[in-house]
Parts: C-alpha cells; sequence; structure tokens
C-alpha cells in the first residue's frame, strides 16, 4: 500500500515522449489521461530511453516451382 501522501509533496510520474518542439517544449502521453501534457524540458528531471520497437518481420520467400495436386482417383485394388 503506498504511503500518506500530503500536501506539498513531490511525486514523479512516468509518460512516453510523443512530440519535441523547436521552443523546448515536450509533449508527453500519461497512462490513464486521454490527452498528452505539454512541459517545457526545464521541468522534466530525468529522462531515460523508451524500449525499442521491434523490428517488422517479413515472411520469407523461396523460389521453389509449385508442386502438382494430389490426385483425388483411388487406386485399382491389387489382390
Amino acid at each position: 500500500m503506498p504511503r500518506k501522501i500530503a500536501k506539498g509533496d513531490r511525486v514523479k510520474v512516468e509518460g512516453g515522449v510523443s512530440r519535441i518542439g523547436t521552443n523546448g517544449y515536450v509533449t508527453i502521453w500519461i497512462r490513464g489521461y486521454e490527452y498528452p501534457i505539454t512541459l517545457h524540458e526545464k521541468y522534466l528531471d530525468e529522462v531515460v530511453p523508451g524500449p525499442k520497437e521491434p523490428k517488422p518481420r517479413f515472411k520469407k520467400i523461396y523460389d521453389n516451382p509449385p508442386h502438382p495436386k494430389p490426385s483425388n482417383k483411388k487406386r485399382p485394388a491389387t489382390d
């Protein structure tokens, strides 16, 4: 259980950067909020690199000729 929070306490909030402006403003998506929040970079204490996006995987294409489809005819019985 979290400790008791009092007025005046400082907290750190985690979010993902979605936009970086040329004027020093950064737009951040915070979990639980419907819209991003824009802050000046001087108000950000700790910045860590985010997780790398996985590389797209492509299906291997083989240069094999198509195989003939098996026939549905029954073989003659050999008694």
